[in-house]
């Protein structure tokens, strides 16, 4: 006879039990324990470290409006290995299943001489197991004495994690404040993130 454990729902053998099957079902039930128990070690682990990538760049460049994926050039922070600027300098891999929290930030020069345009940020995640979703929120501000700013931000939810999953950082120009604007946004500086915030 067999018993169940009244919160895993493991079976367990009881006095009632044959001998012969008793050390297979005790076999049985060290090897679902320990399954179980490497299950929780695992999700210890990322709570204590979740997956989480900053990038940034701070030298002045620039860079084009339209759905251009913008570059990096520093990794801030990477517990997640999301970041490889070597291979391709434009994006943060999303390496896990779950909701993640993305979000950038530009600063754009307001220097005499300079081209002045105020934009949009825009965040795009491609999520090849469930197609490309576009994720956006948008913000731009201009502030006459200091330049022009623009964050963004979302929370996008990814289904599959598969060789390609990914978010980009782009804007777009919404207004020009000089005639001599080629189509690229002086920016000096900008900042990218992804935070994992939990599964599914």
């Amino acid at each position: 006879m067999s018993g169940t454990t009244a919160t895993q729902n493991l079976v367990y053998p009881t006095g009632g039990d044959l001998i012969v099957a008793a050390g297979d079902a005790v076999e049985d039930l060290a090897t679902r324990v320990d399954a179980r128990l490497d299950a929780q070690d695992a999700n210890l682990a990322v709570s204590q470290v979740p997956p989480f990538t900053v990038v940034e760049s701070t030298e002045l460049e620039n860079l084009p409006s339209g759905f251009v994926p913008w570059p990096f050039d520093t990794v801030l922070v990477d517990t997640q290995d999301g970041a490889n600027l070597g291979e391709d300098a434009r994006r943060i891999t999303l390496t896990r299943t779950g909701f993640w929290m993305l979000g950038g930030y530009a600063a754009a020069n307001r220097a005499a001489g300079s081209v002045t345009v105020s934009f949009r940020l825009q965040l795009n995640v491609n999520n090849p197991g469930t197609g490309i979703q576009f994720e956006n929120v948008e913000n731009g501000q201009i502030d006459v004495n200091n330049g022009n700013y623009a964050s963004c931000s979302t929370i996008a939810r990814v289904d599959n994690v598969v060789s390609g999953t990914y978010c980009i950082m782009s804007a777009f120009v919404t207004g020009v404040t000089d005639s001599a604007f080629t189509g690229l946004i002086p920016v000096v500086k900008r900042r990218m993130w992804a935070y994992w915030l939990g599964d599914l």
